[in-house]
């Protein structure tokens, strides 16, 4: 491993500090039993909040090996006892590319932003959408999903419906 992943991981570290987030998340980097070693990276906050990761999984030997998968907006990369320098350029080529290059990702954070605002289906009303059962909001004739999709034009893709 070389100092550069070293600098480039302090700095993505530092970008995300803002008084509140190292307080809640954070990294962590420690060592497995079989020998290896172990990240840990919130992305809760951060700008890869919710955003597809592919998962990688590499076995060359019981020395060379490393898995890295996103689940639950946490990065965890484990990997042999002298690949701990590849984990970490795995996480840096994703956070490059992530998530100015995908597509739709700016929609995809106003969404969340509107689903969040429209609260809980809580009207005593039933959508008026054909084939729906579900209470309609407060302030709507529309469920929480129809009343969004009539705003945005597009369904809601997120982890929340």
């Amino acid at each position: 491993m070389n100092d550069e992943i070293l600098k480039w991981i302090q700095e993505w570290y530092l970008k995300q500090t803002n008084g509140d987030w190292e307080h809640q998340f954070g990294l962590k980097i420690t060592t497995l039993d079989n020998p290896g070693w172990s990240v840990n990276i919130d992305l809760e906050g951060t700008k890869l909040e919710d955003v597809k990761f592919d998962p990688i999984k590499i076995e060359n030997s019981d020395l060379d090996w490393l898995v890295c998968e996103v689940e639950n907006n946490k990065f965890d990369g484990h990997c042999g006892p002298q690949n701990l320098g590849h984990v970490l350029k795995m996480f840096r080529d994703w956070v490059e590319k992530e998530p100015e290059q995908v597509p739709g990702f700016q929609d995809r954070k106003e969404d969340k932003v509107l689903w969040k605002q429209l609260g809980d289906e809580s009207g005593t009303e039933t959508c008026k959408h054909s084939n729906c059962s579900k209470f309609a909001l407060k302030r709507s004739s529309m469920c929480k999903r129809h009343h969004f999709e009539m705003v945005m034009g597009h369904p809601y893709s997120g982890p929340e419906i």
